[in-house]
């Protein structure tokens, strides 16, 4: 199989993930939040206080679009800004309490769905999926 081959089939697989993620999200029971939103505070949970240039660097929005998307997770008190005290011309983003807890029962809810998606699987599947993961994993550690 050449390079060009494998570059296909990596997108054909990252396409079936969208869509699996959209099918997943559509089991979550509500209360649910967008996935974008849950990805943007999950993205912010990880980085941690940070100003919105080193945000973008590390996610690979644009600063633009990261404000735009971020003054509707403030008003929704989801997030919070803030004035670097080592800089007054810097804020600093973070995210709140409200916004952790939301994050992380949707996170929650996510796993529930795909527990019981897996319980319906047979033992040897569950452990073609395990293997197969590890797999993908160490090969995508050879060329990250």
């Amino acid at each position: 199989m050449n390079t060009q081959d494998v570059v296909m089939e990596f997108f054909r697989h990252v396409g079936i993930g969208r869509r699996i993620s959209k099918m997943l999200f559509g089991l979550i029971e509500e209360p649910k939040e967008k996935p974008q939103k849950i990805f943007l505070l999950d993205d912010l949970k990880e980085i941690g206080k940070s100003k919105l240039k080193d945000i973008a660097l590390k996610t690979g929005h644009s600063p633009q679009n990261l404000c735009f998307l971020y003054n509707h997770l403030e008003k929704e008190g989801l997030i919070k800004r803030e004035i670097d005290p080592a800089d007054r011309r810097n804020t600093l983003y973070s995210i709140t309490e409200k916004g952790d807890t939301i994050l992380e029962e949707n996170k929650r809810k996510a796993r529930e769905v795909v527990k019981h998606l897996f319980s319906q699987l047979s033992d040897q599947d569950l452990k073609t999926i395990k293997e197969s993961f590890e797999k993908i994993n160490l090969i995508l550690e050879k060329i990250v």
